[in-house]
């Protein structure tokens, strides 16, 4: 599945991207403790402290190549569905050589500008496989991880995914604030700051995040990211991300 790429040639947040190929194998291997490693690496890798590496455009597709497969362990394909999500969640990455970060910018209408081209490969390669994805998710299954694929890769969710997402919206929670924030966005209805942070408010961690970029981010971000944030803890309720697994065991 990964031998076509030259990882020598590709970084991660490490340095040369060699071990990634590795790590992806070991995410459909029978080690539990080997899966579970290999995901909190891979995040720490490509998606270390929401700063992408220009190694983690090329690896989304191979993400999605594993989704599908029968007998993915359950949390396995629950995390690589908001990895994927996330992927296309962030605007910074690190430079060419590793040494620093780049982040988009905001101009007087709010509008992105000056995007790092790892930005745009990352959410290009994303939008890319998103259709295929939403044919093999459900939402008994797959709901919160639906809700935060749907805020990046808008043009893959389909009418009867908003309906569902509206629903979900009625029933409170993390989950159901999540689905609102989604349904406005894809509605392209205009998502108002207060109403956002009464609908965020159950969460301080959310409300937290909300505040802080409110003060230099538009509100179409904003939005987004809140979104993404309760989903990811209507998943996850021990933490999402890396060393996100067995927490309360430790």
């Amino acid at each position: 599945m990964t031998g076509v790429l030259d990882w020598s040639g590709l970084r991660d947040a490490y340095g040369p991207a060699t071990e990634v190929p590795a790590l992806l194998d070991a995410l459909t291997g029978a080690d539990e403790d080997g899966r579970q490693s290999a995901i909190n690496d891979l995040y720490g890798r490509l998606l270390h402290q929401d700063t992408l590496s220009d190694a983690t455009p090329h690896v989304v597709p191979l993400l999605a190549e594993l989704l599908p497969r029968p007998g993915l362990d359950p949390e396995i394909r629950a995390h690589l569905t908001f990895f994927v999500a996330g992927i296309a969640n962030t605007t910074s990455a690190f430079s060419e050589n590793g040494t620093e970060i780049v982040c988009a910018s905001y101009d007087e209408a709010g509008a992105e500008t000056d995007i790092p081209e790892t930005v745009l490969a990352a959410r290009a390669a994303v939008a890319a496989v998103a259709p295929a994805l939403f044919e093999h998710l459900t939402l008994d299954r797959d709901a919160a991880g639906m809700i935060a694929l749907a805020t990046v890769a808008p043009d893959a969710v389909s009418p009867l995914h908003v309906e569902e997402f509206a629903k979900i919206a009625t029933e409170g929670g993390d989950l159901g604030a999540a689905a609102w924030i989604a349904v406005a966005l894809l509605r392209g209805e205009d998502v108002d700051a207060e109403e956002l942070r009464d609908r965020v408010s159950g969460n301080p961690d959310v409300l937290d995040m909300v505040e802080w970029n409110l003060a230099d981010a538009p509100m179409e971000i904003v939005a987004r990211s809140a979104a993404f944030e309760l989903a990811a803890s209507a998943a996850f309720p021990d933490g999402f991300g890396p060393d996100g697994f067995g927490s309360d065991d430790e």
